[in-house]
């Protein structure tokens, strides 16, 4: 039987911090149903003071549903291919590279470049800079819900291209042509239903939204700026600041995110990553 444990949810709502659950230990079926129902909820959840292995961190996103393998192959674990090694530090070299805290500091959802974008994604701090690194999150939900009736007509009836690093492509990594061909350009709506809590939430992503498909070039693009501007301010924000061993998990069909950056440019930075079908 699992132990107890205590949900702690952010004053507004958005986001919540679980402790008292350890991961690496079996989690009977009363704790995962209720670590889901706080997932649907409050999107992103924080699991604080884990002590995970690769193995743990696997079995610990698997509570959430199928691991899917990501894309990019090359930043697979050798055991557990589900699970992406995220970090600034070469396997290869042992070299931390020193533009590391760059990547990945556009607002973005991940994989909406695919043509079936994953349900979550789970991330977990295995080793830390002595400052910076935060990841921020944005509520999509809300920022849907507090548009202004003209524009959510507009958006409701809008849809874009996406592309891998389509809007920002010296910000991402470069596919192989195996890569790019398993990933060609695709159309999503800028408005989604979540299937499970059927809440609206903007679908916005300022990395690999291309294009607004049908109109006029310009007002789409007036309008996707003016989306990304209103979804990212400070109302809707949750900043995660890291202490080795949390692992967060948020839900990709009503938020977005970015990595903060801003930690040294010598120190290491690494991250079990994983995705969720």
């Amino acid at each position: 039987m699992t132990a107890s444990f205590d949900i702690e949810p952010a004053a507004d709502g958005f986001s919540a911090s679980i402790r008292g659950l350890d991961l690496a230990a079996p989690i009977d079926a009363a704790a995962s149903a209720r670590v889901a129902e706080a997932f649907l909820a409050h999107k992103v959840l924080v699991f604080r003071g884990q002590q995970l292995d690769v193995a743990g961190f696997a079995k610990a996103g698997g509570i959430f549903g199928r691991l899917v393998e990501h894309a990019l192959d090359q930043y697979r674990h050798p055991e557990w291919p589900a699970v992406s090694i995220i970090s600034n530090r070469n396997p290869r070299t042992g070299i931390v590279d020193p533009k590391g805290a760059a990547r990945g500091t556009g607002w973005h959802t991940d994989q909406s470049y695919a043509r079936t974008p994953c349900k979550a994604t789970a991330l977990y701090a295995v080793v830390l800079p002595s400052a910076g690194g935060d990841t921020l999150f944005v509520d999509t939900a809300r920022a849907y819900a507090d548009l202004a009736p003209e524009i959510r007509s507009q958006a409701d009836r809008a849809a874009a291209m996406f592309s891998w690093g389509g809007r920002n492509p010296g910000n991402a990594a470069p596919l192989t042509p195996a890569q790019r061909a398993r990933l060609p350009e695709v159309v999503h709506p800028l408005v989604l239903q979540h299937p499970e809590t059927g809440a609206k939430a903007l679908y916005i992503d300022e990395t690999n939204a291309v294009r607004v498909v049908d109109g006029d070039a310009e007002s789409g693009e007036a309008l996707l700026k003016r989306l990304f501007a209103h979804a990212t301010t400070d109302a809707y924000l949750y900043r995660h600041r890291w202490s080795k061993g949390d692992l967060v998990v948020w839900d990709n069909r009503c938020t977005a995110h970015r990595a903060a950056g801003g930690y040294p440019p010598g120190e290491e930075r690494t991250m079990y990553r994983t995705q969720i079908a």
